[in-house]
């Protein structure tokens, strides 16, 4: 019997002490095995929670699989998407903790080395990250709209928005994605 990886794999990381992550972790696990997702075979998008200490309480989590091999064999997913949720506690543990540091740099170092890697950090709050952080420099790419912290479904469709971008056409090209909306609903008679 053979194992097909995931296509997709959504890791939401935060520091233990970080108000919020559990609730933006259950948002966006809601969103990506919601009904949008429905007609993906079972296992094809997975969204995993990262926030416990692995080696010690208080500690950075278990590593992501691109950052160290996956054990027996397994393969990794297609695209694989991280949201750091950049928090007090965290950017506090980024310039206190060596254990933490090292783990963020090996996760953005190993991102950075994969294209089928995307990080994309949100801050909780004004505070976390702010210009003069190691967090700031870590995660100088691609973050999303920070009214996600609010509201769900800015963050959703934010982060659905970066993933597409991640994805390659197999012609060579990048996907490109447009979307077309109207700003007002109207309702049409039928006669």
């Amino acid at each position: 019997m053979c194992c097909y990886p995931p296509i997709l794999e959504i890791y939401v990381l935060w520091h233990p002490e970080d108000d919020g992550g559990d609730r933006i972790a259950d948002e966006l696990l809601e969103h990506f095995h919601g009904t949008a997702f429905s007609g993906l075979v079972g296992g094809a998008v997975e969204v995993y929670f990262r926030s416990a200490g692995w080696s010690s309480e208080g500690g950075p989590p278990r590593p992501l699989p691109f950052v160290e091999a996956l054990p027996n064999g397994l393969q990794s997913a297609s695209i694989t998407v991280v949201v750091p949720l950049l928090g007090t506690y965290l950017t506090r543990a980024a310039e206190t903790d060596g254990a933490w540091r090292t783990y963020l740099e090996r996760l953005v170092g190993a991102a950075d080395a994969d294209p089928s890697v995307g990080v994309f950090p949100l801050r909780l709050n004004r505070n976390a990250a702010s210009p003069r952080t190691v967090l700031s420099g870590l995660f100088a790419g691609q973050a999303l709209d920070a009214s996600g912290v609010a509201d769900p479904a800015v963050l959703c469709r934010d982060l659905a928005h970066s993933i597409a971008g991640l994805i390659d056409d197999p012609m060579g090209e990048r996907l490109r994605v447009f979307i077309s909306h109207t700003k007002r609903y109207s309702v049409r008679r039928r006669t």
